[in-house]
């Protein structure tokens, strides 16, 4: 394998690896932390972590509760089922919620 090649699948895997970890980084949508009744009602309610819906995110949502603190890059809790949440996401119960608007 010359030396271009070899550069370059270097690079492509080290491209890969990095995406699979910034995936396996979000501890939001760890299944490990979330009970199977939760994920049942997640699915059931079509929660996604990120939302193509603009100005409907979970973080502007009434059922949102912000993670202790409000840090951005901590995830966050709903009022309708138990688990993580990311800020991002959106579920079809989402509600324009005054306080958490941001």
């Amino acid at each position: 394998m010359d030396a271009t090649r070899r550069a370059f699948c270097v690079s492509l895997a080290a491209c890969a690896a990095g995406l699979v970890g910034c995936r396996r980084g979000t501890s939001c949508d760890d299944p490990a932390q979330i009970s199977q009744a939760s994920r049942d009602l997640r699915r059931e309610l079509a929660y996604v972590p990120r939302t193509l819906r603009p100005g409907q995110l979970c973080r502007n949502c009434a059922h949102y509760k912000p993670p202790p603190g409000d840090r951005g890059d901590a995830c966050g809790g709903c009022r309708l089922f138990s688990g993580p949440v990311t800020a991002d996401g959106w579920c079809k119960e989402w509600v324009a919620g005054a306080s958490n608007t941001r």
